[in-house]
């Protein structure tokens, strides 16, 4: 019996898989570092850009300061030397010399002369002269025969006749830049009787030296109507007699001289009168910042080619140890959509698998395919052997009978199972079409026990099928109300315990002060059936049914609740290969109900199953602890599937005795148990778990609990990582 899956999966076929992930990881690792290195080459030459502009601009400031410097000491000394008094006496008396004789005027004008050519002594200045008050040229040192002009409309001295220190730059003979401050002559308490100037020129010399200081190349130039002209330059190769205005006319901007690009840093030089006549760019050679770019580029790329090379191995690497396993995977994954699951065992369960979780979730999803589709096949032939038998109407006669059909509807090798009787057995017991609570409609009668009748029933509020099982009247006692509390406490834990192996417990109610509790309904066969028309079952199916009872199992301990009363009749097996336990909580159920009528009349006393203390539960499968009063366990219960897995594997429980006490001793292990000994194969089988299926088996029904396993979570785990 094949389980149809929802849809087919689009998986890779062939075994190029290891390829792609090698390749999909070199191109993406290629990517990451081309764009890394994209990156980090313009964060550099962005940063490369900036430092070499910081480094202009500090030049710029430098020259700025020598020229300032220059400026000061020439206003320094000039001031100086005009507080002489020989120079001032000069000056003042000038104008009465001027009267007396031609022959004593121009001996006072060499005076004069002597006096300018002796303050560019001083000054270190590279000229001088000397104004009247009118602004007329008394006396130029680097021209002796120089006199009369009319300097007043000129700002340098204009500025010094009205008594201040003015400065400014000044542009001789075309193209040569000098440094000029005026300073009055006067007398204090008069005005101004004259003006010294004094001049120093921009040359070569002062370019080299700013060179020197900044490392950066220097160039004054001079400016007209005509264009740029070069005044001054650090540069030692000749760079032609005019500069590109891009350059001249802007702060920041490059030039290209020779072969080499320089970045540019300006700034305007002004007459004394704010007429900018020139100015000077400071340049550095852009062509090394870029030779330091090309240096990191090269670092860059050779780290990109050294990662490209790991990374290219560690892809190789991941290509092999993930790539191989994974097209195992999806090798293993598309034949289960085709409902081959027997490759299951290509994939490891456990261990050191290099795809960890992702392989056992595959395995694991597989294996329990594998087991579902081998169970159903069981029952599915079962049940077509039962059906129309007088015996499978009294098939699983318990609490929890509930139906779960397959996709498309219900297998064709799985007919209905016959329906019971659907007249009542008293009159207390409902009909077909009865109603309970408004809301329960029932279709038929499902059996009967010693304390209620059990019903499949409609709800016609959600639609679904449910099994509803309803008290005897005569067993509900005085106080309904009472016990339905103690109903509602007792399942309030069980129906917290949802799992696709466990009978889900849906509500408890009550009627005309008769209770009932309502569950899920499975359409299949209890293991109880199956047992008794197939005998011995083979061991593969053994297995399964191993594999999902403990899971049920490990669910329950996960909630804290106890079964109580495990045996075949609680085990359901669907049609869809699906184990449920049915009948959760409801050993604990009836202890109240029998506390609860325990005054209601011998009748109830005589049909309980008591044995030592016990008052629920089949003795053959219930735990030695419980069959002298105590309550019970996890390790009860897993005391009970160890005996119902034994039944499994040998067709009957180990307990084979002639009289109540020998049973009672053989429980107690008083006697020898049938143990593992006797759990031989009932049919040939190549399972290699099978050996370690009988020791657990062994294990399970051990007289003493503390030889049980310690926990129905830890046995499926040794049971599914032995297959």
């Amino acid at each position: 019996m094949r389980l149809p899956l929802p849809a087919r999966l689009s998986l890779p076929r062939s075994a190029a898989l290891p390829l792609q992930v090698f390749a999909s990881g070199v191109a993406l690792v290629l990517l990451v570092l081309t764009l890394v290195f994209v990156l980090l080459s313009r964060w550099v030459q962005r940063n490369a850009e900036t430092v070499v502009q910081r480094e202009l601009e500090q030049s710029a400031d430098l020259v700025a300061q020598v020229l300032s410097g220059r400026q000061r000491s020439l206003t320094g000394g000039a001031r100086v030397f005009v507080q002489g008094p020989s120079f001032r006496s000069f000056i003042a008396d000038r104008r009465q010399q001027q009267q007396q004789s031609t022959h004593f005027a121009d001996s006072l004008r060499y005076d004069i002369l002597d006096q300018t050519i002796e303050a560019t002594s001083q000054l270190d200045a590279d000229w001088a002269f000397v104004v009247d008050e009118r602004g007329t040229l008394l006396a130029k040192s680097d021209e002796p025969d120089a006199s009369g002009t009319d300097l007043s409309g000129v700002p340098l001295v204009a500025g010094a006749l009205q008594g201040h220190v003015t400065n400014g730059f000044g542009v001789s003979r075309d193209s040569l830049l000098f440094q000029a401050v005026a300073v009055p002559i006067a007398v204090p308490g008069s005005a101004p009787s004259g003006a010294l100037v004094a001049t120093k020129v921009v040359d070569s010399l002062l370019a080299r030296d700013v060179k020197a200081a900044t490392s950066a190349d220097i160039v004054f130039f001079v400016r007209d109507a005509q264009g740029a002209r070069i005044a001054a330059t650090s540069f030692t190769t000749p760079l032609g007699k005019h500069l590109a205005s891009n350059v001249s006319d802007q702060p920041r901007s490059h030039a290209i001289i020779g072969s080499t690009r320089y970045a540019t840093q300006g700034a305007a030089v002004t007459t004394a009168g704010g007429e900018v006549i020139g100015g000077y760019v400071v340049m550095s050679a852009h062509d090394a910042a870029s030779a330091e770019l090309a240096q990191v580029r090269r670092a860059l790329l050779l780290g990109a080619i050294v990662g490209l090379g790991l990374s290219a191995l560690a892809a190789y690497v991941a290509a092999t140890r993930f790539g191989r396993p994974a097209q195992a995977l999806a090798t293993l994954a598309e034949r289960a959509t085709q409902g081959d699951y027997a490759s299951a065992d290509l994939i490891p369960a456990h261990g050191a698998a290099p795809l960890g979780a992702l392989g056992v979730a595959v395995h694991d999803l597989a294996s329990e395919l594998r087991d579902r589709e081998l169970l159903a096949a069981v029952v599915g032939a079962t049940a077509a052997t039962l059906a129309g038998a007088e015996a499978a109407v009294a098939v699983a006669p318990s609490v929890a009978v509930h139906r779960l059909g397959v996709v498309g509807g219900r297998s064709a090798s799985a007919p209905s199972r016959p329906a019971a009787p659907t007249s009542p057995a008293s009159p207390d017991e409902l009909r077909a079409g009865d109603v309970v609570a408004e809301r329960y409609r029932i279709e038929e009668v499902l059996g009967a026990g010693e304390l209620g009748v059990t019903y499949r029933a409609r709800d016609r509020v959600g639609g679904a099928t449910v099994v509803l099982k309803r008290m005897h009247p005569a067993r509900v006692g005085g106080d309904p109300a009472a016990l339905v509390a103690a109903l509602r406490g007792e399942l309030s834990a069980a129906r917290r315990l949802v799992h696709r192996n466990v009978v889900r417990m849906y509500d408890v109610g009550e009627e005309g002060g008769i209770p009932f509790v309502t569950m899920e309904y499975v359409d299949g066969l209890s293991l109880a059936a199956l047992i008794r028309d197939t005998g011995p079952l083979a061991d593969d199916v053994v297995l399964t049914i191993a594999k999902q009872l403990c899971r049920a199992l490990a669910a329950a301990e996960a909630e804290h609740v106890v079964h109580g009363r495990l045996t075949p009749r609680q085990i359901h097996l669907g049609y869809d290969g699906v184990l449920r336990v049915g009948d959760f909580a409801l050993a604990a159920v009836e202890r109240r109900i029998r506390e609860h009528v325990a005054g209601s009349g011998p009748e109830l006393t005589s049909r309980a199953p008591q044995l030592a203390g016990a008052t629920v539960g089949a003795p053959e499968y219930m735990s030695p602890e419980q069959l002298i009063g105590e309550a019970p366990s996890a390790t009860a219960d897993l005391y009970a599937a160890g005996v119902v897995l034994y039944e499994c594997v040998t067709g009957a429980t180990p307990f084979r005795t002639d009289s109540p006490l020998a049973f009672l001793a053989q429980k107690l292990g008083g006697t020898e148990t049938a143990g593992a000994d006797v759990l031989q194969p009932s049919r040939p089988s190549r399972n290699v778990v099978a050996p370690l299926l009988r020791d657990l088996i062994a294990r399970m029904i051990a007289p003493e609990s503390e030889r049980r396993p310690a926990s129905a979570g830890a046995l499926l785990t040794v049971i599914e990582r032995a297959g």
